[in-house]
């Protein structure tokens, strides 16, 4: 009895065992003629071999590894038919559900927007209710007219009128979307509270252009206080 267990582990360590590689075979010719069966009864003998394969290596048997590609070579060369009818089921299977899965991505694309929506309108609403309106006015249009006439070297003379926009200019807080037709410093707001209106003025496009470090208020007092008004005198211009 002691004989035939040296006997048996010495075949063990020194390469793939008979009865193994029985074992494997005799799976394999099972596992075909489970073809009249349905495809998931297949499926569940593949996860119970599977199992075992992964408790042989657990318990140190690494001849498994061997075990397991020997038994998917031969099934994938003798039986590609079974593996066509699990893709098909698979496929068919997939068909059915991806409606539902799409079906619940739109639900929750169109639930995400509306907290957006909301969440942008709470802060639309809360800006308005923030600003003074002693200190801040509303943008202001203003038709204007520029006529020109000259008499030398030659007669010459035009009119045409065009609108001046006003807006008001204070501190961050008070920039932003005037409507759908104006917005000011918008871009300085993150995402989607920075959408540009018709008309957009950008402060980086005034005065000191293409410095984007301020503003349109903060260029508009740097450049009073450098001209005007001293460092301790308020400004009345905004």
């Amino acid at each position: 009895m002691s004989s035939a267990a040296v006997r048996f582990t010495s075949s063990a360590r020194s390469g793939l065992p008979l009865s193994k590689l029985v074992v494997t075979l005799t799976i394999v010719c099972c596992i075909q003629a489970f073809l009249g069966l349905p495809w998931n009864v297949v499926a569940a003998c593949y996860s119970t071999w599977a199992l075992i394969c992964c408790g042989r290596l657990l318990s140190g048997d690494t001849t498994a590894i061997f075990d397991g590609l020997l038994f998917v070579t031969v099934l994938t060369l003798s039986n590609a038919t079974l593996l066509w009818a699990s893709l098909d089921s698979f496929s068919a299977y997939l068909h059915s559900v991806l409606p539902v899965i799409l079906s619940a991505f739109l639900v929750a694309a169109f639930l995400i927007s509306g907290v957006f929506y909301k969440s942008q309108r709470e802060e639309q609403q809360k800006q308005a209710e923030d600003v003074e309106p002693t200190k801040h006015c509303r943008p202001l249009i203003f038709p204007c007219r520029t006529t020109h006439a000259r008499m030398f070297p030659k007669k010459h003379s035009f009119a045409y009128s065009y609108l001046l926009a006003g807006v008001p200019v204070g501190p961050k807080q008070h920039h932003g979307r005037y409507g759908s037709m104006l917005s000011v410093d918008n871009n300085l707001k993150p995402w989607p509270a920075n959408r540009k209106g018709w008309f957009h003025i950008q402060g980086s496009d005034y005065l000191d252009r293409g410095n984007e470090n301020l503003d349109l208020n903060g260029k508009l007092t740097q450049y009073l206080r450098s001209q005007v008004c001293s460092q301790s005198s308020p400004l009345y211009t905004r």
